[in-house]
């Protein structure tokens, strides 16, 4: 059993007990947050609570402790690992295009998830090994993962309350004339239970932009996202009509003929087959010390290249 500690941040004052668990505790499901309050296993402020519908204060502080339901228990697998920051409450890695981050439909492993098992064994008693938030499988970058209960849930929270700051590159078709910030729905695609669609019924998704760098029929953007939308930066650039080099899933679309580009630009541009996106840069408060940690890494060199042809 893991026993966290955690403080309900003024977004969910005088919210239901359930309800504000299931935001700050976004990998363990509402069935089973409810589950552990019925069995005794939430005290609020020290009293044990057995009631959902028990509503909480802003600073109220919760123990909660976690049965065999929430615990990881896939396979480690001996995956190779870029890390570039490791301490004892937690480690960073950049993650590779092609890496699908945990286990899902079609894919039983050989995940990021089964090789955060195989270097860190204990994080099998976290709730998706630790992590703290996710790529797709063709997006690069840096992706956050705790070690420990107090750490994982110190960190969820921060990420609940848009504390944690994440920063891409992306590479959209069309010039981009200024930055601007899309504050628009997401929810599932109502055909496509894969994709993601803007709907006015979805859960909150607000993306910030601004031009990093200007080529003849596309745009370098460093995009910063306020909320973690699954898909989010893909869905928004296809709504504001700049979707991201790549992305065959939102667009399809051909590049003009009567582009002034190079014969070996265009081969990259068409032989591009995963979306041009980059998480580059992650900020956080170290959960345990005093300290800001800020991490950057370099885009990966299918990108470089062909960043380096637009710009031949």
């Amino acid at each position: 059993m893991n026993i966290c500690n955690l403080s309900i941040p003024e977004a969910h004052d005088k919210k239901r007990l359930d309800a504000a668990l299931a935001a700050l505790c976004q990998d363990i499901s509402r069935a089973n947050i409810q589950k552990l309050i019925a069995n005794g296993k939430v005290t609020i402020n020290g009293e044990t609570q057995t009631s959902k519908k028990v509503l909480v204060n802003a600073h109220d502080d919760i123990t909660l402790t976690l049965e065999q339901e929430t615990i990881t228990h896939d396979k480690p697998q001996n995956i190779p690992l870029d890390i570039i920051y490791d301490d004892a409450d937690l480690f960073v890695i950049n993650k590779p295009a092609g890496l699908v981050v945990h286990p899902g439909a079609g894919v039983p492993d050989q995940t990021l998830l089964n090789a955060i098992l195989a270097y860190y064994p204990g994080n099998e008693a976290l709730p998706q090994a630790g992590l703290i938030h996710r790529l797709d499988k063709d997006t690069t970058g840096l992706l956050l993962i705790a070690k420990n209960a107090e750490s994982y849930y110190h960190l969820n929270q921060a990420m609940a309350e848009r504390h944690i700051k994440r920063e891409y590159l992306a590479l959209v078709k069309g010039v981009v004339h200024r930055g601007g910030t899309i504050n628009e729905p997401l929810a599932r695609h109502p055909k496509n239970r894969q994709k993601f669609a803007i709907n006015a019924h979805g859960k909150t998704a607000i993306t910030h932009y601004k031009v990093h760098e200007r080529f003849e029929a596309h745009t370098l953007l460093k995009v910063q996202l306020e909320t973690g939308r699954t898909h989010q930066i893909r869905v928004h650039m296809c709504h504001i009509k700049h979707p991201v080099v790549g992305d065959l899933t939102y667009h399809r679309g051909q590049y003009l003929k009567h582009q002034s580009l190079s014969t070996e630009t265009l081969n990259l541009l068409y032989n591009f087959k995963r979306q041009a996106l980059h998480a580059g840069f992650l900020s956080f408060q170290h959960p345990s010390e005093d300290k800001i940690v800020q991490l950057e890494c370099p885009i990966p060199e299918d990108f470089s290249a062909l960043l380096g042809a637009l710009r031949s």
